[in-house]
C-alpha cells in the first residue's frame, strides 16, 4: 500500500517507538522478548522498550505528519501550511497548535536518523 495517497484526515494518529533491548537473563514478565543462543552454554534475550507514544487527533497535525514523514516534503513549507491550515477558534487552540508543532518537531529525532556509525570511544 501506497502511504503517500492514504487519506488519515478521518482518523487519530498513534505515533509509538520502541528502542531495542538486549539482556543476560530473561524477565519472567516480558513476554515478547526473545531467546538467542549464543552458544551450547550462554544465551541472550532481545526485546523492546516503549520510549514514545504521542496520539496526534488534529487534521492540520495529521497530514502535516504525513506530508513531513511518509510524503518527504520540506520540512519550512510543511510548517507554513501547518500553520494556514491549523483551526484556531479559541486563545487555548494557540497553545495546542504550538504543542502539536513540538510534537511534529520532536518526532523527526525518530524518524529521521543520521548517516554513518556513531564514534566508539
Amino acid at each position: 500500500m501506497d502511504l503517500s495517497v492514504l487519506c488519515l484526515n478521518k482518523y487519530n494518529l498513534i505515533i509509538t517507538r520502541f528502542t531495542p533491548q538486549l539482556k543476560a537473563n530473561s524477565d519472567n514478565d516480558d513476554e515478547e522478548s526473545k531467546k538467542i543462543a549464543l552458544n551450547e552454554n550462554r544465551n541472550v534475550y532481545i526485546g523492546k522498550k516503549l520510549v514514545y507514544q504521542v496520539k496526534i487527533t488534529n487534521p492540520a497535525s495529521i497530514k502535516s505528519f504525513q506530508k513531513l514523514f511518509i510524503n518527504k516534503m520540506d520540512s519550512g513549507e510543511v510548517l507554513k501550511r501547518f500553520y494556514r491550515d491549523y483551526d484556531l477558534k479559541t486563545k487555548a487552540d494557540i497553545d495546542d497548535m504550538m504543542n502539536e508543532k513540538e510534537q511534529l518537531n520532536y518526532l523527526k529525532n525518530w524518524e529521521f536518523i543520521g548517516n554513518g556509525l556513531y564514534e566508539i570511544y
